[in-house]
């Protein structure tokens, strides 16, 4: 039973027991009187499935986890030798049905695991009864076909017997294990139908009733609702701990022997070194604000001229220069030269 179910049960047995201590109060109410009847009748049933379903189930799941080992440690050497003959026979289908390992198996469940053991439990059962019915019939054993001698596998009726055995054990575990829970789960789910419906009872109709008798008969009244508290378990009180007393530490007093601190012995620092304050990488940040350095600022040293940046993409184009008249200068022209008589035509 859940915790908040258990404490309205406890409210009500509270409740009954009040009712019942003051029958002669109410009796003469025939309502009152039927809504006692079915708060008795239904905490009658209310104890008698919690009682039911408060088995301990672990040993239960305890002998059904043994029962499946000793199936699955039987299971397996009976379904690798049946894997053998059915490729000895070429016969897919028993293969596939007798094809188990045991990550398949660890991973099955326990309904899947019935099912795969009973498919191996009756194909190994055909493979004993079709070599013990050939060896009656065959008057010389040596022709007997290889396949049908089972015991030269290791397929014997012993082992396909103790198989048989551990599926039937680990089967009634399951069923019995299986069949508790689903009880159990039937007994929470009417538990809880009856604990509300108990509940509206009080809450619609026996509350009502009671006012009644709140001035006649005040004491009953007055426990009939301190009654219908909820009581909520107080948890233990924990002793607080008592504080640790500092004793003194083992060593040397402070201050006494070499006061060298452990900077000058150079000694290093346990832990995690100190993050270093160099160069960060990435990209530098931008200089803004700067501003040229003229000579009144820096007397004796030249101005710094900063080389203008060099812009990407296409160069922009040059503005065409217009010659005009005004702005052209022409230059004069050298006047001719006066040469001499001798070299003059005509003078002799």
């Amino acid at each position: 039973m859940k915790e908040k179910h258990l404490l309205k049960f406890n409210m009500f047995n509270r409740v009954h027991e009040i009712m019942d201590a003051n029958r002669n109060v109410w009796k003469d109410l025939p309502q009152a009187v039927r809504a006692y009847e079915n708060l008795k009748s239904n905490l009658k049933e209310i104890h008698t499935l919690n009682i039911q379903s408060d088995r301990n189930v672990s040993p239960l799941l305890a002998q059904l986890v043994a029962n499946r080992k000793i199936l699955t440690g039987r299971l397996l050497p009976v379904a690798s030798i049946l894997q053998v003959i059915a490729w000895e026979l070429r016969d897919g289908k028993m293969a596939t049905r007798v094809d188990l390992g045991k990550k398949k198996l660890k991973k099955s469940d326990d309904r899947k695991l019935i099912l795969r053991a009973h498919q191996v439990v009756e194909e190994a059962r055909r493979i004993t009864d079709l070599a013990e019915s050939t060896g009656r019939k065959a008057a010389d054993p040596s022709l007997i076909h290889p396949v049908v001698k089972t015991e030269e596998y290791g397929l014997t009726s012993d082992k396909t017997k103790a198989l048989e055995e551990s599926l039937k054990d680990f089967e009634e575990t399951y069923m019995e294990t299986r069949d508790y829970l689903e009880f159990n789960k039937k007994c929470r789910k009417r538990i809880k139908q009856l604990v509300k419906e108990t509940n509206r009872l009080l809450k619609n109709k026996l509350d009502l009733l009671m006012t009644l008798f709140e001035s006649d008969h005040p004491d009953f009244y007055a426990a009939y609702l301190e009654s219908r508290q909820l009581m909520y378990p107080v948890p233990p009180s924990e002793p607080s701990p008592a504080p640790k007393k500092k004793g003194r530490k083992r060593g040397r007093p402070p201050g006494s022997g070499n006061t060298k601190s452990k900077t000058a012995t150079g000694k290093k620092k346990r832990g995690r070194p100190p993050k270093s304050t160099g160069k960060k990488r990435g990209r530098p940040p931008k200089n803004a604000g700067t501003e040229k350095n003229t000579a009144a600022d820096a007397p004796g040293k030249a101005a710094t001229q900063e080389k203008p940046k060099r812009r990407r993409g296409r160069p922009p184009k040059k503005a065409a220069v217009k010659k005009t008249e005004e702005n052209t200068v022409k230059e004069p022209q050298e006047p001719p030269t006066q040469t001499t008589g001798e070299n003059t035509p005509g003078h002799e």
